[in-house]
């Protein structure tokens, strides 16, 4: 999504408008503008934010603006040389996580009254019972009756047999060939 989200479309933009899908270019921009903020809230989720005041504020000048006033004043109150800095990121980095899921909040109720119920499925539908067939490692991992060979003999002969079987079906293509 991120790529997708500083992806450049204008020119496909344009060549869509020129085609005549001036609502599908549209609906792309749209979709570019979801995606960017949508990515954003994740950044934010993820801690992309945590840094320090400098950095935000060069990342996201519009948004980290509380967190440099916040630093200023601190600086005008003679705090001591690191905690202007912390307590600017902290108020930076808060203030971008709030807009950041607000902004992800109203995108999430956009798309909700726009697209299909199913497509806010967030994990499938429960298998019904019996679905699948693992064993149960307390009841033990032998083989079941006319599962299998059980003893190291019995296994041999039967690698012997399914090795014979190859070497017999692949000279029946040599000679298949050889006709």
């Amino acid at each position: 999504m991120d790529k997708f989200a500083d992806a450049n479309l204008t020119e496909l933009q344009e060549q869509m408008k020129k085609i005549g899908l001036d609502v599908q270019a549209k609906r792309l921009g749209k979709s570019k503008e979801h995606a960017n903020i949508l990515s954003g809230a994740y950044d934010v989720a993820n801690g992309k934010y945590a840094t320090g005041i400098y950095r935000l504020f060069m990342q996201n000048p519009g948004e980290s603006w509380p967190g440099l006033l916040v630093m200023l004043t601190a600086h005008g109150m003679k705090m001591p040389f690191p905690l202007p800095q912390i307590s600017g990121a902290v108020v930076a980095s808060g203030h971008i996580a709030k807009l950041a899921s607000k902004r992800a909040a109203n995108v999430t109720e956009e798309l909700k009254t726009t697209l299909p119920e199913e497509y806010f499925r967030t994990r499938t539908q429960a298998e019904a019972l019996g679905t699948f067939t693992y064993k149960n490692p307390d009841e033990g991992w032998g083989n079941s009756p006319g599962q299998g060979p059980t003893t190291p003999a019995d296994k041999a002969a039967v690698i012997k047999n399914v090795k014979r079987a190859r070497e017999g079906s692949n000279k029946d293509k040599c000679d298949a060939y050889a006709d």
